[in-house]
């Protein structure tokens, strides 16, 4: 082993600070993209350098990470809305970080007796640095949570190898404040403590005997329980985990497996032939993945674990960086569905891994350096066109979409209408309605109508795109109710206002919700100036049934859903009878997302009133979104049972076989709905966009 020489650290540590540059130059004269016009650019805890919202809130809406919403925090403070700052901190964290994996590889082949540590670091790192796959992290601002989890993780996995042959008492600390720190930057960086656990057993640990390693063990373990437990509520309270964003469904563990089982796949193929890079794929095989290709898959990873118990002794290098590919993995193998499902960006962390395996099995040949350093400049000029790629969003979804014609039009047209371009993003809209029926190009009409002041003809537009299936999203239904607000149609225009806050896609930053929500109070001032009077009515008269109902009906139309459940709660406590006031009750709660208070009050009128389809039905969509499926399914069964042309339970079963991952009795009973419906077309239109993820 050759011994330690700051010069020449130094000058290797700059030739791959260098290599970064020139690989991803381009970077630094690119502008916002993508979801950074969403979650980055709007955000006021950003804006406002708000250490209170950054540290204790979801601060851009969506997810709770700290340490990535301080560094655009910061950036905003510095550059204002200058891109070029904030790409110049990317492109820094990523250096930063190449030089942490250098370290931390080179402390982990000394660790194992390597011949030419500095040598095999030097050159897996430098393959880390400009791999083009690390283009998405560096050239996508909103996915600056992956560059800084990456840096941390390598310096708590330097830090926790200082540890094992070092006596000093501040490595073990700081490996578990840099893992926290990781943590706190992205999720995925769970599967350390696994990684760590496989060092202890392989690394010779002269300065950390079995009960300090099991000590470091636990406490990166309880850091990596508590991470995940956190980051699991706020994706349940920010709806990133319901029916709608489970793109495949939320299959069986079969199912899961074969995903989990062929992911890896396609990220290896695309580490090792980088062509095809997007920032959107089209997963075919993760929708139901062919039992042929799942068995291959297993077969090919029992033969290389086979083989890495075999060989793996005598390269423990190899082995070791094998193992932290795949288990980098391991948190985004869609087991919780992801959106996108898969990413270039979620391979960042793990592609050291890679290098270093490859770097561990071709190191001694006489041929290994010329090649290793042409096909290192060959990464780095693919890294440099593919950040030419990322300098706007037309360039971004135009080479995209000429990589892949099946890929969804919708982004590029929502770039062209932000550059001006209306007509162009309307004929992209066209292709993509008549591709796959996206309800958007009614849509984007219908905004193009408003900003000439056609609200007649937008109107229409509105309405078409709801009935095209467009009801689901907020958007659609907002822009609906200010157009029929503002043609003097305020009572028509309060039920778009209210869907507004119903639907369940994203709203990162509630703006959506507000604006809803402003526009439904407004109309409630003005079509129920008696609301005081009546409020005061029902409290004063709590055993008046007739009332109380009549009043649960009023605030329900108004959206007042608290107050409607009130009203048949207090209905009941006089009338428990009163089979329609436990009905309303169970449909107040379901506006309100509370579905197993719902469930039981529409359980309660189902013992009074069994032969009512409407109250089986709503009882089985109660057990679909609490996930107890087969609760569900005998309940919508029994609607269909009681009222054979019921098609919203038909399209309730498909629903459900999705969620199964059974793709054709899913197929079949979306048919069944279409069938049931006698043809509607707003019924074809809802089914449409479950088809189309299924094989």
């Amino acid at each position: 082993m050759s011994p330690w020489d700051p010069a020449r650290e130094r000058r290797a540590g700059l030739l791959l600070a260098v290599a970064c540059l020139l690989a991803f130059l381009p970077s630094l004269w690119n502008g916002f993209v993508w979801d950074d016009w969403e979650l980055l650019l709007p955000v006021e805890a950003y804006r406002r350098l708000d250490l209170g919202a950054i540290l204790f809130t979801r601060a851009n809406g969506l997810e709770y990470l700290p340490v990535r919403d301080l560094s655009v925090a910061l950036d905003f403070a510095l550059w204002g809305e200058r891109p070029f700052g904030f790409h110049l901190t990317s492109l820094a964290i990523h250096m930063l970080s190449v030089l942490a994996a250098q370290g931390a590889l080179r402390r982990l082949a000394e660790g194992l007796g390597h011949p030419a540590p500095r040598r095999l670091a030097f050159w897996a790192a430098l393959f880390f640095a400009v791999h083009p796959l690390q283009a998405e992290g560096v050239n996508f601002l909103s996915a600056r949570n992956t560059l800084l989890a990456g840096l941390w993780l390598f310096l708590s996995l330097s830090c926790l190898l200082e540890g094992l042959r070092s006596r000093s008492p501040w490595p073990l600390p700081a490996a578990l404040a840099c893992f926290a720190l990781a943590l706190l930057s992205k999720a995925s960086a769970v599967f350390f403590p696994a990684f760590a656990g496989l060092l202890f057993l392989v690394v010779p640990a002269p300065a950390a005997g079995r009960g300090k390693r099991w000590g470091i063990f636990l406490g990166l373990a309880a850091l990596a329980a508590a991470a995940a437990l956190i980051h699991f509520r706020n994706a349940s309270g920010a709806a990133l985990l319901n029916d709608q964003a489970m793109r495949f469904g939320l299959q069986g563990p079969l199912h899961a497996l074969g995903k989990a089982l062929l992911i890896p796949f396609f990220y290896l193929g695309k580490a090792l032939a980088p062509v095809a890079l997007s920032p959107r794929y089209d997963p075919g095989f993760l929708r139901q993945p062919a039992a042929w290709a799942m068995l291959l898959a297993g077969g090919a990873w029992a033969a290389l674990g086979i083989l890495a118990w075999v060989r793996g002794r005598g390269r423990p290098l190899a082995l070791l960086g094998g193992a932290w590919f795949l288990l980098a993995l391991v948190p985004v193998l869609n087991f919780l569905p992801t959106t996108p499902p898969v990413a270039d960006r979620y391979v960042y962390p793990g592609l050291a891994g890679l290098a270093l395996l490859g770097g561990a099995l071709l190191e001694g040949r006489a041929w290994s350096g010329p090649a290793a350093l042409l096909a290192a400049a060959l990464l780095g000029g693919i890294s440099f066109a593919r950040s030419l790629d990322w300098s706007s969003d037309v360039r971004l979804w135009t080479r995209a979409l000429g990589t892949d014609p099946r890929l969804t039009r919708v982004p590029l047209a929502d770039a062209l209408w932000r550059e001006g371009r209306a007509a162009e993003a309307l004929d992209h809209l066209r292709v993509e309605r008549e591709r796959t029926g996206d309800p958007r190009f009614s849509e984007f009409e219908g905004r193009l109508l408003v900003q000439q002041g056609r609200l007649p003809e937008a109107l229409a537009s509105l309405q078409r795109c709801l009935a095209e299936g467009g009801d689901a999203r907020k958007a659609p239904n907002l822009l609906l109710g200010q157009v029929l607000e503002r043609l003097g149609r305020e009572e028509q225009a309060l039920g778009p206002y209210l869907r507004t806050l119903e639907a369940r896609d994203l709203d990162p930053r509630g703006s959506l919700d507000r604006e809803a929500r402003q526009g439904a109070e407004r109309l409630r001032y003005r079509l129920a100036p008696d609301l005081p009077a009546l409020r005061a009515r029902v409290a004063a008269e709590p055993g008046n049934t007739a009332l109380q109902a009549q009043a649960g009906l009023r605030f329900h139309a108004l959206g007042l859903y608290d107050e409607a459940a009130d009203c048949c709660r207090r209905g009941l406590a006089a009338s428990p009878g009163a089979w329609q006031l436990a009905y309303n009750l169970g449909l107040a709660l379901m506006k309100t997302g509370r579905e197993g208070e719902a469930l039981e009050a529409l359980e309660r009128a189902l013992a009074l009133q069994p032969r009512h389809p409407d109250l089986w039905n709503n009882a089985g969509i109660c057990a679909l979104r609490l996930r107890r499926l087969p609760e569900a399914e005998a309940r919508v069964r029994r609607a269909l049972d009681l009222q054979p042309d019921f098609h919203f339970a038909a399209f309730n079963l498909g629903r459900l076989h999705f969620q199964r991952g059974d793709a054709p009795q899913a197929r079949a009973w979306f048919g069944q709905a279409v069938a049931r419906s006698g043809g509607d077309p707003s019924v074809a239109a809802r089914v449409r966009p479950y088809l189309l993820q299924l094989p």
